[in-house]
């Protein structure tokens, strides 16, 4: 039983909901439906209070709930629509 233990904390990290990776901007979907942007391998969604135009979901880790770096917002848009992880060129 003591052998599970490391096990079983393991998993409940990787399914931790304080940090969700994503790859597409389509597995950014908010809780009212909204769609957001895949960058930096975290989900984004728009807020006009930020200067970029998106802040970290609450799922982001230490970035949740901050202004996502408009340069990070430039970047991805310059990529293309759909970019994978965060608008960097394959």
């Amino acid at each position: 039983m003591r052998s599970l233990v490391p096990l079983v904390a393991l998993l409940v990290m990787a399914c931790s909901p304080d940090e969700l990776v994503c790859r597409l901007d389509t597995e950014c979907v908010g809780g009212h439906g909204e769609f957001g942007l895949c960058l930096l391998n975290r989900c984004a969604f728009k807020d006009v209070g930020c200067a970029g135009g998106y802040r970290w979901s609450d799922a982001s880790g230490s970035m949740a709930n901050q202004c996502v770096d408009p340069a990070t917002v430039h970047m991805h848009v310059d990529a293309g629509a759909g970019a994978r992880d965060g608008g960097t060129h394959d």
